[in-house]
């Protein structure tokens, strides 16, 4: 009943490790993009 859910699932171990760092770096880069809008 839920193995479509589980073929939804990353299969690599890493993956969330990876997710956060990449979410950081995003969340960082649109932080400097208001910065810079902003003019400061």
């Amino acid at each position: 009943m839920l193995g479509w859910f589980r073929k939804l699932l990353p299969r690599e171990d890493r993956f969330f490790d990876l997710f956060e760092r990449h979410s950081r770096t995003v969340v960082g880069g649109a932080e400097a993009l208001e910065q810079l809008l902003q003019g400061r």
